[in-house]
């Protein structure tokens, strides 16, 4: 076999002068599945052969719910990234082909380590959960499995309802079959729920040492801290009311659980996630000239081509440099995200909009674009100093 590529890359070498001609010979790879691959032999730059250790995505089931499954996925560093496959344990999804069948039909293809949560699932039900580790090269390494079962009952001591989702919020309703029972509810993103259980071993123990590190501050014990956060009978409040600034296309989780004054739970923990939508493309052709420029701001005439919303603002050029590194829309989920929303940046129409600095005689970056739950047109970017 050595002998037999050696002389292939000869070839290889010896078809270099002829660059003018096409070569027909070829280098075939003749896989144990059947399959072939075939490459051109004057593609072929050099050939090397190296060991690279059976990688695997070990896993930890963290926390079981009636419809939801918490796992940590323990990537190693040599792994870019992995495939997760689960169902359910009757259905035998793991057989002679399971190899190809992770492939194919995987649910999650994941590129960090750490917990995450995997919801939509049945309960009282025994699922089977692989991965499916891809080497720096994307060549497939070793296979991991685990099984949990959902927890007996879906139960009905909550109903959580998410209506009228959009790129920023979402209308949601909490409603106790006991209406007398107190209860705690929280809305946040799926990292931060998934970031909760890997630290604290599950949502409850992660909510408990956040109102102990309130009561630190305060001389007060968790449990005080968590009777004034805790709520009865139907509760009804949007995305906005937990978090500042949401942010479009992101996932969200609700949750909620009763508790008693002792900090003892009342029922299991209810979860529902829902995901903002990404904004709709505007064709928006905004025309910006900043027409006058003043030690604490700027005049900027904007023409638009119809009325649909667009975002305006100034950040000093040093945040804009730490956190732009070309991607327009990361760019702006982090700026954002540190505003806390949007209030007083968003207009209509052609309109003359004075922006405002902070600094005088500073480097600032004009921020300008269609924004209806996030930016719907290409951001523009332009610099300016004050005076």
């Amino acid at each position: 076999m050595r002998k037999y590529i050696i002389l292939l890359v000869l070839t290889a070498v010896a078809s270099f002068g002829f660059a003018q001609e096409r070569n027909g010979n070829r280098m075939i790879v003749h896989q144990k599945s059947g399959k072939n691959v075939v490459y051109a032999v004057d593609a072929i730059d050099s050939i090397s052969f190296k060991h690279v250790e059976n990688y695997s995505v070990p896993m930890e089931v963290k926390e079981k719910f009636a419809q939801s499954v918490s796992i940590k996925f323990n990537k190693p560093d040599e792994c870019p990234k992995f495939y997760v496959y689960y169902g359910k344990a009757s259905a035998n999804i793991g057989g002679e082909n399971l190899r190809d069948s992770i492939i194919k039909n995987h649910q999650l293809e994941r590129t960090t380590e750490g917990v995450f949560t995997i919801t939509g699932l049945v309960y009282g039900t025994e699922y089977d959960f692989y991965t499916l580790a891809i080497d720096e090269y994307g060549i497939t390494c070793g296979i991991e499995h685990a099984s949990a079962t959902t927890a007996a009952s879906a139960g009905d001591d909550f109903v959580i309802s998410i209506t009228d989702i959009t790129g920023d919020n979402a209308n949601i309703s909490i409603t106790p079959k006991d209406l007398t029972m107190p209860f705690y509810y929280c809305a946040v993103t799926a990292s931060a729920y998934d970031k909760g259980i890997e630290n604290y071993g599950s949502t409850p123990a992660a909510d408990q040492a956040w109102w102990a590190w309130i009561a630190g501050m305060y001389g007060m014990t968790w449990q005080e801290v968590m009777k004034g956060q805790r709520r009865d009978g139907v509760q009804q409040f949007t995305l906005k009311d937990e978090i500042m600034s949401p942010i479009w296309d992101t996932e969200y989780k609700v949750y909620c659980y009763g508790i008693n004054d002792d900090g003892e739970l009342l029922t299991d923990l209810y979860l529902k996630d829902f995901r903002t939508p990404a904004p709709v493309p505007s064709d928006n052709q905004l025309t910006i000239k900043i027409e006058k420029i003043y030690s604490d701001g700027a005049d900027v005439k904007i023409t638009t081509t119809n009325n649909d919303p667009f975002f305006i603002d100034a950040q000093r050029k040093k945040y804009f440099d730490a956190y732009y590194n070309g991607d327009d829309d990361a760019f702006m989920r982090k700026l954002i995200s540190d505003m806390q929303g949007v209030n007083g940046l968003i207009y209509n129409g052609s309109q003359t909009v004075r922006v405002n600095c902070q600094q005088s005689g500073t480097e600032y970056v004009l921020l300008v674009c269609g924004y209806n739950g996030g930016p719907t047109t290409q951001l523009h970017k332009i610099n300016f100093t004050t005076e």
